[in-house]
């Protein structure tokens, strides 16, 4: 008896690695790619709410991986923010400056830019551009 439950154990140790190393060669050939944020982001609604020079600057930033870029950007709400839409504006992550009714100015980094492109009362994300100095 201890002899056959020897020769059990023994085959299962000896099956079980081999056949698992198999296993996970097989699967990794057949397993999708991973998706990159980056992917995610562009098949997103928030996506559509940056302006073209907005989406060129956060995908450059996010293909060298510096998630901290600091981005100086305007955003137009669907209405003048309430103080629950200013806090989760905060907690996504932009750093709000100044409110003019529906628009507001502040700066957000590229890891948080589709935190706040996702709030639903987020209508139209751009980068600002430095006005140019007039005489």
């Amino acid at each position: 008896m201890k002899t056959t439950k020897l020769v059990i154990l023994t085959a299962l140790f000896i099956t079980v690695p081999v056949f698992t190393s198999c296993a996970g060669k097989n699967s990794k050939e057949s397993a999708p790619k991973p998706v990159s944020q980056i992917e995610i982001f562009k098949s997103s609604e928030g996506w559509q709410k940056l302006d073209g020079r907005f989406r060129s600057a956060w995908e450059n930033a996010m293909t060298k991986k510096d998630f901290e870029k600091s981005f100086e950007c305007l955003l137009k709400t669907q209405g003048k923010p309430t103080n629950a839409e200013k806090k989760s504006l905060d907690e996504a992550g932009f750093h709000r400056r100044s409110v003019i009714g529906k628009i507001s100015t502040g700066s957000i980094a590229a890891g948080d830019v589709p935190q706040v492109a996702a709030l639903p009362f987020v209508k139209i994300m751009e980068l600002a551009v430095p006005m140019s100095i007039k005489k």
